[in-house]
């Protein structure tokens, strides 16, 4: 195993791990991978941002924005409350 693959597994083992225990917020883990396998050199900058022109991807991003601002609209509304 090259030192490469090792570096890589071992990202991907603290990622998977950070996301079980949610000991950071879901997309804050996965911004942090991102970002370290950018300035690895694993992924180059066109490749690590390619995923943000999906609407999907950016539809995910805005959905806590959106469903904060209907709870609070209508804040009685049982199906808000976490």
């Amino acid at each position: 195993m090259t030192p490469e693959i090792g570096m890589l597994l071992a990202v991907l083992v603290a990622m998977v791990y950070l996301f079980l225990t949610e000991r950071l917020p879901i997309d804050l883990t996965a911004f942090l991978g991102l970002v370290f396998l950018l300035f690895a050199g694993y992924l180059e900058p066109a490749e690590a941002f390619t995923g943000f022109s999906s609407t999907a991807v950016i539809t995910m991003l805005a959905w806590p924005t959106w469903r904060d601002a209907v709870c609070t609209r209508w804040s009685a509304a049982r199906r808000c409350r976490s």
